[in-house]
């Protein structure tokens, strides 16, 4: 809810034309786009899924800001082929920051401009203490959604529950039957067979 709110005041400090926040799913070894604001890059949308890529994990193994722009973009484009989607796109300047919590890292912030020069050694600085001060809300953000996640998942059980006794004639509670399973499973099509046992 708030990631609109820091990347006005980010915006602030620092002069992007797209702001991206990746957090890690260490599970399956991915980055996902949870929040992206300004120019679109094809692929990198909101809840785009990336392997973490070569880039994104020397970002990471190095615990510090990575900065990008027109002295070493050929360099940075030859050594990482991922980063070439976005200067497709028109971006060529590229902050990476880690938002690294309880000593792990969690994700990335990618700050992103049109111009060539845009950032610097002001704004690297800038940006890992903009990522070491949001980190935390993210972390607490993280922890707390399971815990919705399962609340919600408890929730729409019971309604089914109470959806399926709500009427003797079965008919009458498949539309909103679905429509319950729909909140728990994203589905396209939805077939209840019936056995008979007559034949």
């Amino acid at each position: 809810d708030v990631y609109g709110l820091i990347a006005e005041q980010i915006h602030k400090l620092i002069d992007f034309d797209r702001i991206a926040v990746y957090l890690r799913d260490s599970r399956e070894e991915i980055l996902r786009c949870s929040y992206t604001s300004g120019l679109a890059v094809e692929g990198r949308g909101q809840g785009a899924a990336l392997g973490i890529g070569a880039f994104s994990r020397e970002v990471m193994e190095r615990r510090s800001a990575v900065l990008v722009n027109s002295e070493d973009e050929d360099h940075w484009m030859k050594r990482f082929p991922s980063l070439r989607p976005a200067r497709d796109a028109g971006l060529r300047s590229l902050i990476v920051a880690p938002l690294i919590s309880s000593d792990e890292v969690i994700g990335i912030v990618h700050l992103r401009s049109r111009s060539p020069d845009s950032f610097g050694q002001r704004e690297l600085t800038v940006a890992e203490r903009i990522a070491s001060q949001i980190t935390g809300a993210i972390a607490n953000a993280q922890l707390h959604a399971p815990s919705e996640r399962l609340a919600d998942e408890r929730e729409n059980f019971a309604e089914i529950g109470r959806i399926i006794s709500s009427s003797s004639d079965i008919d009458d509670v498949y539309s909103r039957f679905a429509e319950k399973v729909r909140r728990l499973i994203a589905f396209d099509n939805i077939v209840i067979d019936e056995v008979n046992r007559d034949h």
